[in-house]
């Protein structure tokens, strides 16, 4: 939206200029007021989308980061999730890796084991449909609500403490 708003403005001045020509600061005032206009929305934008409170992701991080210590390496995995989202592991002041659900796999998380991860993290809707991945052991899963937002962080130990 916001390089759109500026290629029209371009557009204006360059006709405006074009058609009759003014005084210079007269075009200096009208761009200045076309970029605050578009710096102004993109602020606005940023903070309506970009900046919200997050319950889910802020409660995820707090219980991650409750139980692993402050050397864990935590492969977290959540269904909106995917390699470049760091806002659990953020919010958890944890290292690690995101993964989207889909990408999840054993394999990746022995990978992933081998490299030094100590702790998966799975977080999803209470009771969610799927369950658990099938190749995790429920034995080891330790399931923790996200306050009262029908989500929960399922945490398993991937390496002794």
């Amino acid at each position: 939206m916001a390089p759109a708003a500026l290629l029209m403005a371009i557009a204006i001045l360059a006709v405006r200029h074009a058609t009759r020509p003014g005084p210079a600061w007269v075009r200096g005032v009208i761009a200045a007021l076309l970029v605050a206009t578009v710096a102004i929305e993109s602020i606005a934008y940023a903070e309506r989308n970009d900046y919200r409170p997050d319950p889910i992701r802020e409660g995820a991080g707090a219980i991650i980061a409750s139980h692993t210590s402050e050397k864990s390496l935590v492969v977290v995995s959540e269904p909106a999730t995917d390699c470049r989202d760091p806002r659990i592991l953020f919010r958890a002041r944890r290292d690690g890796w995101s993964i989207g659900a889909a990408d999840l796999s054993a394999a990746l998380v022995r990978a992933l084991a081998a490299r030094g991860a100590t702790d998966l993290a799975l977080v999803a809707p209470a009771g969610f449909a799927n369950g658990p991945p099938p190749w995790l052991d429920p034995r080891r899963i330790e399931v923790f609500p996200i306050g009262d937002l029908g989500w929960q962080v399922m945490m398993v130990r991937l390496a002794p403490r």
